[in-house]
């Protein structure tokens, strides 16, 4: 019989982290949903993709990032900023997915002028000093509902743990191959948000990991306010004018 070794105190501290970064609340079915429905949970319902347990329904505050800075180390933080969901190549979303495309489109000019948002962004680059294994962690909030908008998460070193742990915790997900079968990008849809999982080779030909979460309820829900204000801004700005005169 072998001898039973124990668990190194680091492998142990990125199993727990691996195992809340997949963590999630309830979910209406048990499973990843096809229903492109776009019907959004209870407005109390913890349901969807979360990490460190901040999911769809999350409103960020002060107690909740003292309890990510605990975690992942001091945030900076920045508001009003552009935001892209375009990632892997230019044309990648028009190419697979539609819908976050006309997303995307709706969030930046047509023409790349910049275009900022009520926003709420917390920066993590000192994860790895907190024992967690994570080189770099963005999340991104409306200012407005304080709820989550976009998660951009990149490992170190973890990343086929972590991919691991998804497909055993998630189910199976469908994959795209790209950059001619070198690159993949892995998906999972919970009505319409999605959690996505892109490898593709570095100069050195190294696999990198990269993970996102893509709140499109609470995008669509930040589009159609903004939309709303500003046709409260111009119906305004004809009022004055029908004064001036």
């Amino acid at each position: 019989m072998g001898t039973i070794r124990p668990i190194p105190a680091a492998v142990a501290a990125v199993g727990v982290v691996i195992l809340t970064l997949v963590g999630y609340g309830v979910w209406n079915s048990g499973s990843i949903s096809d229903d492109r429905s776009g019907e959004a949970p209870a407005a109390e319902s913890p349901a969807g993709f979360t990490f460190f347990d901040v999911g769809i329904n999350t409103q960020i505050d002060d107690a909740l990032r003292r309890d990510l800075e605990r975690q992942l180390g001091s945030d900076a933080i920045g508001y009003r900023l552009p935001i892209t969901l375009e990632f892997n190549y230019k044309g990648f979303l028009a190419d697979h997915f539609p819908e976050i495309d006309r997303l995307n489109r709706a969030l930046n000019a047509p023409f790349g002028e910049r275009k900022e948002h009520d926003t709420l962004v917390l920066m993590y680059r000192r994860a790895h000093k907190m024992e967690t294994p994570f080189d770099y962690v963005e999340l991104v909030f409306s200012n407005h509902t304080k709820r989550p908008l976009l998660f951009r998460i990149e490992p170190a070193g973890v990343g086929p743990a972590i991919l691991d742990t998804l497909i055993d915790k998630y189910g199976p997900p469908r994959t795209i191959q790209w950059d001619d079968g070198d690159a993949k990008t892995l998906w999972w849809e919970d009505h319409t948000d999605l959690l996505f999982a892109s490898v593709s080779p570095n100069r050195f030909g190294t696999p990198v990991y990269r993970f996102r979460i893509v709140f499109t309820r609470n995008i669509e829900t930040m589009l159609k306010r903004e939309i709303a204000e500003q046709q409260d801004r111009e119906q305004q700005r004809r009022k004055a004018g029908e004064k001036a005169f």
